[in-house]
């Protein structure tokens, strides 16, 4: 992770976030100074982009961020995602516009193609709805096609601990892109999240959204595509997805189908096939979509009995069942423990991203201690 200098002057943040500077040079910027405002004047003569600086307004770009209700969230920030901090060179800065607490809740991804057909769209609609309604929320690029029928079907979801859209931009937070998806951006702000690393006013430009995938990727439990030409950026969130050790998940299509031949390809390299939102909750579990081995689970979304530890934090819990040695999938854990599988995914991040727990490449969960 980036060495991360004090953020001084907000205005200065923003500035050097939206600065047409490489990601490498930007992380020798933050290292070599202590604070945010003399990272900026030491840009300032900068020669790739001294000039776009001094043109900068930083209380503009202040009252910009401001007027979306947003904030800026450093990587050393305790509201950070904690998955994302697990990745190769997570973004040292976001910001966020929205429902603040959503950086925090547990979240599947969900890509796909922008040419997507009407029964992929449906389908990406469906299982953004059924996940929604399991209490998870669902995480994608707000294009068109998959993306955004994914977050139609969680807009459309019912309950009130549903969970919620959050759309990774590859572009500033006040610039809709696609233009054709203006309504989409308003209803997730709304009602959702909207994340970006870079600055306020930053044009989306072709190289940005690799780097906006591998934040998709890295701040979900695990990455489903519904449909996928052979190309395409879905296959690089897909790709990030497994760098990251997510699982990854797709839903199988019709072998004529030009949409579903980047389907095929990741069904070939190991992906989960899926057809449900249960499904992709079951894979991220550690069981198979076909089990009958969680009839006395949790069901995902629903409340259960009181639990036996109420008194006692479900993170305390977690490590005491799982204090035996034995593996055990999150529909165990969270039948064990008396709580809903959302919930206990939610507690299962910082104990991932602490080390203290590991997943297996079968989906179960165990100390760490005891696999050594």
């Amino acid at each position: 992770m980036s060495t991360i200098p004090e953020v001084d002057d907000l205005g200065a943040a923003l500035a050097v976030m939206a600065a047409p500077l490489g990601r490498r040079r930007l992380d020798r910027a933050l290292a070599e100074h202590p604070t945010i405002s003399s990272v900026f004047e030491s840009l300032l003569e900068d020669r790739d982009c001294g000039d776009f600086l001094r043109g900068c307004n930083p209380t503009r770009l202040e009252r910009a961020l401001e007027h979306l209700g947003g904030k800026l969230v450093a990587a050393c920030d305790s509201a950070y995602p904690q998955l994302l901090r697990q990745v190769a060179h997570p973004a040292p800065f976001l910001v966020v516009a929205g429902d603040h607490s959503l950086l925090e809740a547990p979240m599947i991804a969900m890509v796909g193609t922008r040419r997507a057909t009407i029964t992929g769209r449906r389908v990406a609609a469906r299982i953004g709805r059924e996940i929604a309604e399991s209490g998870v929320s669902v995480v994608s690029g707000m294009a068109l096609g998959i993306d955004a029928a994914a977050h139609g079907g969680v807009l459309d979801s019912h309950g009130g601990t549903s969970g919620r859209p959050v759309g990774v931009l590859a572009c500033g937070l006040d610039v809709v892109y696609p233009k054709a998806n203006a309504g989409l951006f308003g209803r997730v702000l709304d009602r959702g999240l909207l994340i970006s690393e870079f600055g306020i006013g930053t044009a989306p430009e072709k190289w940005r959204f690799p780097v906006r995938n591998r934040t998709i990727a890295g701040i979900a439990l695990g990455v489903v595509v519904v449909e996928a030409h052979a190309t395409g950026g879905a296959l690089s969130t897909a790709a990030a997805g497994r760098e990251a050790n997510r699982e990854v998940m797709v839903v199988p299509g019709s072998v004529d189908n030009p949409a579903a031949e980047g389907i095929t390809a990741l069904l070939r390299d190991g992906a989960t096939p899926v057809a449900s939102g249960r499904d992709a909750l079951m894979a991220i579990a550690g069981l198979d979509a076909g089990s009958t081995s969680t009839e006395s689970s949790v069901p995902p979304g629903h409340a259960s009995s009181p639990s036996l530890f109420a008194e006692i934090p479900l993170s305390d819990v977690i490590m005491d069942l799982l204090g035996d040695g034995a593996e055990r999938s999150a529909f165990e854990i969270a039948d064990e423990a008396g709580v809903s599988v959302a919930v206990l995914l939610d507690s299962l991040q910082p104990l991932l991203a602490a080390g203290s727990i590991e997943r297996s490449g079968d989906g179960s969960f165990a100390m760490v201690s005891s696999r050594r």
